[in-house]
């Protein structure tokens, strides 16, 4: 793991410079205390932050409950896969927080104890949600895709393909950059251009497996080894293609 993905990105919305200060000196004393480097970024509001150029990159967003539902609602939306932390003067208004599935709720004055307790449980949020995703560069922006939707990966010259099940994105790479992590999530590389999720073929023969409308490329050195991971897999009980037995 780099560097950069160990990185706790940390979002204070706040229009009260004095809190904003306090929670960020907290963020300092518990990644401290973790080992963990940490960057925090001021928002005055979640609009402000729903407008940050990318606002998915936060891990953890810690917020006050100003605006309501629908602020946080905003919140929620630019920060999918973030742990939410929300404070405020008394416990009922922090409760609309429920609706966002908050990861901790901060009366004032907030204590250090309760907010390291409540950022530990936004990390862990955040880290279970982007287990399993992959972040992509796509065009000027990056994304998060979860691996569950990636069909196939195919290399295209200095290129990778991410096939989805609504589109392709396209980034710079190679394959060796993200090969182990795709295997863990039950990807294999049948050929050195194109490395396929095991769940979604549906016609395996001998050269080439289908995934969806596309034909993909067994190469010979890796036939025997992939069909032995078809097989543990339970995918060779799918028909074979015409005139292409597997074995």
């Amino acid at each position: 793991m780099s560097g950069g993905e160990r990185l706790i990105q940390i979002a204070i919305v706040s229009e009260d410079k004095q809190i904003s200060d306090a929670v960020e000196a907290f963020c300092g004393i518990y990644c401290a205390a973790q080992g963990k480097p940490y960057r925090c970024t001021a928002f005055a509001d979640a609009d402000s932050f729903a407008a940050a150029l990318y606002p998915a990159m936060y891990a953890v967003i810690i917020s006050s409950c100003a605006g309501g539902e629908k602020a946080l609602a905003r919140l929620r939306a630019a920060g999918p896969q973030a742990g939410i932390i929300l404070y405020a003067e008394d416990a009922c208004t922090s409760m609309c927080g429920y609706a966002i599935d908050a990861s901790g709720f901060l009366t004032l004055p907030i204590g250090y104890e309760p907010f390291a307790e409540s950022f530990e449980r936004a990390c862990r949020r955040a880290q279970k949600e982007r287990g399993n995703n992959l972040l992509v560069k796509d065009g000027w922006e990056f994304r998060r895709i979860s691996v569950k939707d990636v069909r196939f990966v195919e290399v295209s010259g200095h290129f990778l393909i991410y096939h989805l099940f609504d589109g392709a994105v396209t980034l710079r790479g190679q394959l060796r950059g993200v090969e182990k992590r795709l295997e863990q999530e039950g990807f294999y590389r049948c050929s050195v251009k194109y490395m396929v999720n095991l769940r979604y073929i549906e016609c395996p023969a001998r050269n080439v497996v289908r995934v969806g409308s596309s034909e993909i490329p067994v190469s010979r050195r890796r036939r025997g080894d992939f069909y032995g991971r078809l097989r543990g897999s339970g995918r060779l009980g799918a028909p074979p293609c015409e005139g292409a037995p597997v074995s």
